[in-house]
């Protein structure tokens, strides 16, 4: 049986690794642009499964003195704890191809192919490390339940419009600020305008109208993607999930290695070429961590990082953490026209 040797690879290298770089700086670029900052796909050198990182726990108490008192005081101690990142591995599954059938439809030559395989493998890489993401984001701030959640799916569901806006925004509290970035579905994106468009407009009369003040998302710089990610079933109603994101809320740290092989595939009626690839993230949503139950070294699963059960907090307030998560509908045809004043001299 045929083995392929190092001397049945391809020179094609170079074509493949431009395809690549061209279009993931093109894509990263952009979307860390367009991210706000919240969502950063980086880089990293980073060893092992698992990287750990110890902080200070929060310490040191104020309180009144009493200046008639001569007891003792309690004491309290300052503590250090660890907090981790966890890698998981993906991979490009084998495409094989004829140069023989490009060459013939489309004349399209062996490095032309390769650079086409490079593109593609930059955008699929990159399409799934914004679906992580947007997974572990939702998840680990789903972990502390109302308190970072506002669901608009409880009792009578309804869409995400300018007044649940505010709501979420109000569990930041004074900090309300500190939340840079809505990240949500097309889908629950055009209810929020129609909303505006129908609800936020008086006519003055003479041919003249006003729309409101206020923009369809408050002035909030938003991000809207299909990402199925942001999807999800709940007993037979499909809803959403809308992130509203602090400063590097979430960080997808590409390992910086991609292991690839080209070869020939012969012994076949017809010379033929196959192509694989494989790599690794590392993962970190500000905050939070995956909890040691979850195994976080052993290339957890998608169920596993979906589920906030699996994740915890661990630092003190919730406003050093990733931001806000909205459960709700996308009903366009729900969105009414609840008022229209019209103002005559």
């Amino acid at each position: 049986m045929p083995i392929t040797a190092l001397a049945d690879l391809l020179p094609y290298e170079n074509q493949l690794r431009t395809g690549y770089i061209d279009e993931g700086t093109q894509i990263v670029n952009i979307f860390n642009a367009a991210s706000n900052g919240t969502i950063k796909l980086t880089e990293t050198a980073l060893k092992g499964t698992l990287s750990k990182t110890a902080f200070y726990k929060d310490f040191g108490h104020v309180s009144r003195r009493d200046i008639t008192s001569m007891s003792d005081q309690a004491t309290h101690k300052i503590q250090r704890d660890e907090r981790s990142d966890f890698r998981t591995y993906f991979k490009f599954e084998p495409v094989e191809w004829m140069d023989e059938s490009f060459w013939t439809a489309d004349r399209k030559q062996a490095d032309a192919v390769m650079y086409m395989i490079g593109t593609r493998l930059a955008r699929l890489k990159l399409q799934s490390a914004i679906d992580q993401a947007l997974n572990i984001g939702a998840a680990a701030i789903a972990s502390q339940g109302a308190d970072t959640v506002l669901d608009l799916t409880d009792g009578t569901p309804r869409n995400l419009l300018q007044p649940e806006i505010t709501l979420a925004r109000s569990k930041w509290g004074a900090r309300f600020n500190d939340l840079k970035l809505m990240v949500m579905h097309s889908s629950v994106f055009f209810p929020l305008v129609q909303n505006q468009t129908v609800n936020m407009l008086f006519d003055l009369g003479a041919g003249i109208t006003l729309y409101g003040g206020s923009p369809a998302t408050l002035g909030m710089p938003t991000l809207v993607t299909d990402q199925a990610s942001l999807v999800y079933d709940d007993n037979g109603t499909v809803c959403f999930k809308t992130l509203f994101l602090t400063e590097g809320a979430i960080n997808i740290l590409d390992d910086g290695f991609i292991n690839a092989a080209l070869a020939s595939v012969v012994g076949k009626e017809n010379l033929a070429k196959i192509f694989q690839a494989e790599w690794s993230m590392w993962n970190n949503v500000k905050g939070y961590q995956l909890k040691a139950t979850a195994n976080p070294s052993a290339n957890p699963s998608d169920a596993v990082l979906q589920d906030p059960s699996n994740w915890s907090k661990w630092v003190a307030n919730k406003t050093n953490t990733a931001g806000v998560l909205v459960k709700s509908i996308a009903d366009l045809n729900a969105v009414k026209q609840q008022f229209n004043v019209k103002i005559v001299s």
